[in-house]
């Protein structure tokens, strides 16, 4: 999923590609791998709610997952913002999204920076609505995935311990929340807003209650769950049918082991590329820029081979920082996050 997006934006600085096959426009809707990785969030929370953390412990151990990469990132990208801008204005190549984020960073610029950086450092910025504080893509767009799974992380617990002990605060909180949801529909139709995506994080948290059935009793209810959903979005949005699809097919495989998902799922590589892969979301954008300025500053003037060029280059470039954020930055705090849940058992 993350090479998806990875390629999603790697399409919008080469030539523009006009197509009409159905593999390629599923390939240029760069929601749906996040809408994926939504899926398996909301499935992996539940998870770690069921573990019964005090919730200081939980979101401690969140936070020290989804920030230290992030902010890394973010600082970087802030501090790029103008190299960035040069480089897109000297791209030998043509395609409409490059003016689309030149105007991102104009409107940073015209934004209120102070305020734009506050709520960026503290996963905040896709709760301001875009049409007052266009906060959302302007310094770090992959990040509006990311500040939504940081609204979710603060949200669910509210839905976990009302499941779990019917109390009458929690209640009025989702109550609150449903209220806050349809007004969004009609006035902050932001998808950085959790109100908007709630929906994609709820079928992959209670996914989590029907697996358990079908894993331990061989129950269907998950797959009657599931395929509902998807026929659902069959006739709406036949994309994002695709990706409930693909859901149900991972799911199936985690139980039915086979040759198949040994491949697809087992496999060194697959393994790899996953632990990797949040850093490939958070610093791919740093890859590209710093490939577009080394492949212009060599005199790359032809825009099939500087496209061809960008997409290897920067595609190898990613995958070597991504290892290194993983390596000494996301493992680091993961161990951190660990020893906390250990000393807290302890206790």
């Amino acid at each position: 999923m993350a090479i998806w997006v990875f390629i999603y934006h790697g399409l919008g600085f080469i030539n523009a590609i006009h197509s009409k096959n159905a593999f390629f426009s599923i390939l240029k809707d760069g929601s749906l791998p996040v809408i994926a990785f939504i899926l398996l969030s909301g499935f992996v929370t539940h998870i770690l709610l069921s573990k019964e953390e005090p919730f200081p412990l939980y979101i401690k151990r969140r936070a020290l997952r989804l920030f230290p990469i992030y902010l890394i990132a973010f600082l970087i990208s802030l501090l790029m913002l103008d190299f960035a801008m040069e480089t897109m204005r000297n791209i030998p190549t043509d395609n409409p999204k490059l003016g689309f984020r030149m105007g991102l960073i104009d409107a940073y610029y015209s934004s209120h920076r102070f305020f734009n950086i506050l709520s960026h450092i503290f996963l905040l910025h896709g709760i301001f609505p875009d049409r007052w504080y266009n906060f959302t893509y302007t310094i770090m767009g992959q990040s509006w995935s990311l500040t939504l799974e940081w609204q979710f992380y603060l949200f669910i617990p509210f839905v976990y311990n009302y499941l779990k002990t019917k109390n009458i605060f929690y209640l009025f909180v989702l109550i609150l929340f449903s209220i806050i949801t349809i007004l969004s529909y009609r006035y902050m139709r932001q998808n950085s807003f959790l109100p908007i995506m709630i929906q994609y994080f709820l079928i992959g948290y209670f996914s989590y209650s029907l697996y358990k059935k079908w894993a331990n009793e061989n129950k269907f209810y998950l797959f009657y769950f599931l395929g509902a959903i998807f026929l659902y979005y069959c006739f709406k949005q036949w994309h994002i049918a695709f990706i409930i699809a693909l859901w149900m097919i991972i799911l199936y495989l985690q139980v039915k082991k086979n040759k198949i998902s040994e491949f697809l799922l087992g496999h060194s590589i697959s393994q790899y590329l996953g632990k990797i892969s949040y850093s490939v979301y958070a610093l791919h954008m740093i890859a590209f820029y710093v490939c577009i300025y080394i492949l212009e500053q060599a005199g790359v003037k032809d825009s099939f081979y500087f496209s061809v060029l960008l997409m290897v280059t920067s595609f190898i470039f990613t995958i070597f920082i991504s290892h290194l954020g993983y390596k000494y930055i996301e493992s680091y705090f993961i161990s951190i996050g660990k020893n906390l849940q250990r000393k807290t058992q302890n206790i």
